[in-house]
């Protein structure tokens, strides 16, 4: 859904922005009046705002007025019929280091965790207020996500090049022709296989796959290995190291399970500021992002304290606008 921009806020000409995060909290007194019952409703803030600004040049017909700006706003929403995005041009982004994400994936153990759990996919964007406090953001625009601090593409990381393959001496195997094919393996899923390799390897000797080079985002990576062509399955009981080749034992390939249907590297964002990763973020992942955001508001009230005051002698008129208040929401 698209919503309508409010202009952006002419710092110089304001006395300044009161800015406040509002909960809803119940109260009620105990029985015995000894003490209070407190609940939130809104565990999450939202945040009040409001401005006045005094002198402002301008009229209702100069499209560049920032009077006529803020009057089209109020007749855009019809007041505090419908939503508009604000931008507090003093704080609207957030950095890798500020940032976290909530889980709230149906029916997780944990909901609204901050790390992943190896089963969980979805999680709300959201920043820490002083390191600890967290605060949903839904229409945000995100630069860049990190898993455990590497930077992982929407997209995910794309499949290895075909493997270099090579043999070794060891063991007593009959001599046969391998075909192999490999793939990264991310804090979060695994690519889709690479190109296929073969090579013909001797009797008394076993098939050694070279690791992939080291890419961004990927932890590690597996092996997929078969004596017929397309049928490869996977020979790697836990993903190998980057950097470190994989030997076929010398009691031969194991049935492991078959090659990846998909890459599951990559994370979808939606418009209120859910990621959903392809796979799950394994246990005690840490999630960060950066970007920008914007706040979802509503007018507090269906009209706006708007005075002016004589023309100028330069013809243009003169305003005083008092207390423009509205508030964020969640969708």
């Amino acid at each position: 859904m698209s919503y309508v921009q409010a202009p952006t806020l002419p710092l110089s000409l304001a006395k300044g922005l009161k800015k406040s995060p509002v909960f809803n909290t119940v109260r009620q007194k105990t029985a015995a009046f000894r003490g209070n019952a407190s609940t939130t409703l809104t565990p999450y803030a939202v945040w009040a705002f409001e401005f006045d600004m005094d002198k402002i040049t301008g009229n209702e017909e100069s499209s560049a007025s920032t009077v006529a700006l803020f009057q089209s706003l109020l007749m855009l929403t019809q007041g505090g019929a419908n939503l508009f995005l604000f931008t507090d041009p003093q704080d609207s982004t957030v950095s890798y280091a500020n940032s976290t994400m909530l889980n709230v994936t149906a029916g997780a153990a944990s909901p609204m965790s901050q790390t992943g759990n190896g089963s969980s996919t979805q999680f709300q964007l959201a920043r820490l207020i002083g390191g600890a406090a967290a605060d949903i953001l839904q229409n945000v625009t995100v630069t860049g996500l990190e898993l455990n601090g590497a930077v992982i593409p929407s997209a995910g990381l794309s499949a290895p090049s075909a493997p270099t393959l090579a043999s070794s001496v060891a063991g007593s195997l009959a001599a046969t022709t391998y075909y192999v094919k490999i793939t990264y393996v991310t804090a979060s899923g695994e690519t889709v296989a690479s190109s296929e390799s073969s090579l013909a390897v001797g009797a008394n000797d076993v098939l050694v796959v070279d690791s992939p080079s080291a890419t961004a985002g990927a932890t590690g990576w597996n092996a997929y290995v078969s004596t017929s062509t397309g049928t490869e399955t996977k020979q790697t009981t836990s993903p190998v190291a980057i950097g470190t080749n994989w030997t076929e034992p010398t009691s031969g390939l194991i049935g492991g399970s078959a090659l990846p249907a998909g890459n599951t590297t990559g994370w979808s964002i939606n418009s209120t500021g859910v990621v959903t990763f392809s796979g799950a973020p394994k246990n005690t992942t840490t999630l960060t992002w950066t970007g920008s955001f914007q706040y979802l508001c509503r007018f507090d009230e269906d009209t706006q304290d708007m005075t002016r005051s004589f023309t100028t002698n330069s013809g243009t008129d003169q305003w005083d606008v008092a207390s423009v208040k509205f508030q964020s929401e969640f969708v």
